[in-house]
């Protein structure tokens, strides 16, 4: 793959659980090419955090609106101690 940036160079050498939380229009994220992709990454072990539905920073109402902090952390975290017990 690529890596001409910080965040490709980490991804493609992390060797732990990658959770990425997509924020986008709702036309965005509903774009073919986009949720193509999503499915690639989860196909490759990629945790998708879904995007919730609410006011999105266009003035647009749908999915596509930035999870919560507290909501991330709480998925990663339920994640891990799932992990931990399981081990």
């Amino acid at each position: 793959g690529i890596a001409d940036n910080l965040l490709l160079t980490t991804y493609l050498s992390a060797r732990c659980p990658v959770f990425i939380a997509p924020s986008m229009d709702v036309d965005m994220l509903n774009h073919p090419v986009t949720s193509g992709n999503i499915e690639n990454l989860r196909a490759t072990g990629v945790h998708i955090l879904d995007a919730p539905e609410g006011e999105l920073a266009s003035g647009l109402t749908g999915k596509g609106r930035m999870m919560e902090p507290e909501d991330i952390v709480r998925e990663i975290t339920g994640f891990l101690k799932k992990k931990t017990i399981s081990l």
